[in-house]
């Protein structure tokens, strides 16, 4: 009894003694796992004692590596002690520093070094010689990188440079980045941290976003705002730059060869600056480079300079990877005489670490459409930015703006305008705060608009509406339900006008494919035609520019009928969104208005046309429509409008077709984000059966505000048809003959040459005609015109027109719209 009691004693003891080892054991793995050795240092220059920013630091045989910031100071995690360091920066002899344990700061003082030899007679081709090597040395080991994954740490810091470069605004990411060969970059966000002034949209604003990739000036081709631009190791980079030893230099064990490169040609996009290139392995090890100016030649607002800087290191199989990207964009805005803004600069830092380099990708991350996706549930964890410990430290001014900076300094307040109309501009970023993500209702929402609309033209007179809408959002489906009530007067017929519109939506709102359900009755006063170039463009939501021009005294563009109506419409979006098919029915009555006033408020002394009549009676009708959009430049939409007697009880039997095509070409200069660009488009109409002078199509002529797509000799108002067809045609060359002719400045501010021309007519049959109460504006033969514009400030236009089909010339000026979409 005594024995077995004491049996089970001893057998208590070992498991809790198991128990203990186990939970030391699970201890120590938890602790190995989540550990994190950190190396923290400061570098200097030995002789004046000054810091040395974007210093390299790499841990031999590992994939550890970091740059030192602007105060000198890096961070480095390492797998274990000991382990050597690896500093080296242009100019100085590398160092290697043995790390036994943790210190609080390690102090390292770099000391300069020149070239030991003696002097080298340099001749103009060995700049090239060396640089035809590395690209030699690039197609020996570059094939063998197929994809890499790393993490990224990246700072975002605006500055006021005309107020001692005080910090305005500074952020900071922690994201994954993943490069497949194939498949591309993509980042997921998985930290970050802002000052309270910096906009939510900008929070994710890693270098990945708007340059969809990571830089690498080693790639053959560089994104860069939508220029696509020969690197200096592309395989014929010898022939697009100028390569030009300048100097040497020593680390204390290899030469470094100082590089200077420039374009060839003036007109593709380019790089200029340097490269430091190590003899012998013939790599790049830093690159200091500039952008040409005319990849900002499109933004004649802005003084823009950006720099660019990239430093590389070797990583397993002799593999060169960049381990940073910094890229500066310094400059001002503004009008010259009427305002500018103050000079700013805004700095993106981006340090690349643990690379794991020839392994498995996630191919989760790959199906995402996104190339930059935030992981919201990380993100909300580390709301305090503590979570990576290795990540980028912060210079004592930076430091100073985290705890300074309130959501109080505006863009404005921080980047002040002057000048005469200082007072006016209006500079904003969008709004300093969202809500939380995670206090965002996932469910049901509604809400509630209204807003004030109105018109004015020779029918109408003034007229004047109130309009409400409210409605359920279910953020969960994606269904939306809304229901717009609107009501006012038109002071010329003296009619109430109403409008209760109901819609049904579902698809989610950045889903690929959404649809919609909408139901409507409404009376009013509406345009006779339609136009693509003049019909929905309203100013402050009052006036439509047809309204403005009208009371200044001009023409007015359109003729109006009275149309009280009842519609259902379906409509759906295909393939994620590139097709559209939208099928309606529609009950309305038509009446004809007279003109009621020639007012302008210029009191010019001009009489208004008369408004004509229409074909009065009820209008029932089934409308299909199909559009095909392959991007913004490349659209086709074909309508079919089918009224019958017969079956709907019309008092109008016809069948009216139109089709509409736009495409755009690329012709010349094609890396550039703005290439040479021939513009094509087609409008064209028939019909069958006895088709309502209401649904004739048009073709339109030249306004103040206009675009392409119109004829620019022919004025006043648009030219219908029965039937019509327009081919208008426009070869932009954008600034490349300024810059050919050595006038960038022009180019820089927006000036553009284009030619263009346009070929049209329009038919009314003899029977139509004769019925007719009014005398048509029509073309009864075909019209042919070409001519050359002048484009300033991508916003005006001076057009020199030759009528080709007789003799007709004009020069005219206009502003320039947006470009309509069929």
């Amino acid at each position: 009894m005594i024995q077995r009691e004491f049996s089970i004693m001893e057998m208590q003891k070992n498991i809790i003694r198991v128990f203990i080892v186990v939970g030391y054991i699970c201890l120590g793995l938890c602790q190995s796992a989540n550990a994190q050795i950190m190396v923290t240092g400061k570098i200097v220059d030995a002789d004046s004692g000054q810091p040395l920013a974007t210093a390299n630091i790499r841990a031999v045989d590992t994939f550890f590596a970091t740059i030192s910031n602007e105060d000198g100071v890096f961070v480095l995690e390492v797998s274990e002690f000991p382990v050597t360091l690896i500093i080296t920066h242009i100019g100085y002899a590398d160092q290697k520093v043995l790390v036994n344990e943790a210190a609080e700061v390690l102090s390292i003082r770099m000391q300069p070094v020149t070239y030991p030899f003696e002097e080298i007679v340099v001749t103009s081709d060995m700049g090239s010689a060396i640089m035809q090597k590395v690209i030699e040395q690039k197609g020996q080991w570059r094939p063998k990188l197929k994809h890499f994954k790393a993490m990224a740490y990246t700072r975002q810091v605006a500055e006021n440079l005309e107020d001692e470069a005080r910090i305005v605004g500074i952020g900071d990411l922690v994201s994954e980045i993943h490069w497949d060969r194939d498949r591309g970059f993509r980042e997921l966000i998985v930290s970050k941290r802002h000052t309270k002034n910096v906009p939510e949209w900008l929070q994710t604003y890693s270098i990945v976003k708007p340059l969809k990739s990571l830089p690498n000036i080693y790639d053959d081709e560089v994104f860069f705002a939508g220029n696509r631009i020969i690197g200096p190791a592309h395989p014929d980079a010898l022939n697009f730059y100028h390569f030009e030893l300048r100097e040497q230099q020593y680390n204390g064990e290899q030469t470094i060869y100082e590089i200077s490169l420039r374009p060839k040609t003036k007109l593709q996009p380019a790089f200029m600056g340097r490269v430091f290139v190590l003899d012998e392995a013939f790599v790049i090890l830093r690159a200091e480079l500039e952008l040409s100016s005319i990849i900002y030649s499109s933004a004649p607002l802005a003084r823009v300079k950006t720099s660019l800087l990239q430093q590389f290191q070797a990583f397993g199989d002799n593999m060169w990877l960049p381990i940073d990207f910094h890229l500066q964009i310094g400059g001002s805005g503004g009008i010259p005489g009427l305002f500018r803004t103050a000079r700013g600069r805004l700095t993106l830092i981006t340090q690349l670490k643990n690379f794991e380099i020839n392994q498995q990708l996630s191919t989760q991350i790959y199906e995402r459409d996104q190339i930059v996706s935030v992981d919201d549930v990380s993100v909300r964890e580390d709301s305090l930015f503590t979570k990576f410990s290795d990540r980028m430290p912060f210079s004592e001014r930076e430091e100073k703006a985290y705890g300074e900076i309130d959501e109080k300094l505006t863009i404005r307040k921080a980047f002040p305008p002057y000048g005469p109309l200082a007072r006016w501009v209006t500079m904003s970023l969008g709004p300093l705060r969202s809500p939380d993500p995670s206090q965002v209702p996932r469910g049901i929402d509604g809400f509630l608009v209204g807003g004030m609309g109105g018109d004015y033209n020779r029918v109408s007179m003034a007229d004047m509406r109130a309009r409400i809408g409210f409605g359920v959002v279910n953020s969960a489906t994606g269904r939306r339900d809304r229901l717009f009530l609107e009501g006012g007067y038109a002071q010329g017929p003296a009619r109430w006008i109403y409008r209760a519109e109901f819609w049904h939506e579902w698809g989610r709102v950045r889903s690929r494919n959404q649809g919609r359900l909408s139901v409507r009755h409404r009376a009013g006063i509406v345009e006779r035609y339609y136009s693509y170039h003049y019909g929905f463009r309203p100013v402050g939501r009052i006036l439509s520019t047809n309204n403005i021009l009208s009371r200044l005294g001009w023409d007015d563009y359109y003729d109006y009928y009275w149309r009280e109506s009842t519609y259902v419409v379906f409509f759906q979006t295909f393939l994620k969104r590139r097709m559209g098919l939208t099928v309606g029915f529609h009950d309305e009555k038509h009446s004809s208005l007279s003109k009621q006033t020639d007012f302008n408020i210029l009191g010019r002394d001009n009489i208004q046309r008369p408004n004509p009549p229409v074909d009065e009676g009820r209008i029932r009708y089934i409308d299909f429509r199909f559009r095909f959009v392959k991007s913004r430049y490349k659209r086709v939409a074909a309508r079919v409008e089918w009224g019958s007697s017969d079956l709907f009880k019309s008092d109008f039997s016809y069948v009216k077709y139109e089709l509409g095509f736009d495409w755009r070409i690329e012709t010349f200069l094609k890396r550039r984000a703005v290439p040479n660009v021939l513009d094509v488009r087609v409008t064209a109409g028939t019909f069958t059966g006895d088709l309502p002078v209401q649904r004739f199509g048009v073709l339109d002529v030249w306004r103040p505000f206009t675009s392409f797509g119109t004829f620019k000799h022919l004025n006043g108002y648009p030219y219908e048809g029965e039937k019509y067809l327009g081919v208008y045609w426009q070869h932009n060359f954008r600034s490349a003959p300024f810059e050919m002719f050595n006038m960038e400045y022009l180019g820089k501010r927006g000036f553009e040459i284009a030619l263009y021309g346009g070929s049209g007519r329009t038919w009314i049959s003899k029977e139509k005609l004769d019925a007719l109460q009014y005398q048509p504006h029509v073309l009864d033969k075909f019209y042919h015109e070409a001519g050359v514009s002048l484009n300033m400030y991508h916003g005006i236009r001076i057009n020199a027109t030759k009528r080709l089909d007789e003799d007709g010339f004009s020069i005219r000026a206009n502003f320039t719209l947006m470009r309509p979409q069929l």
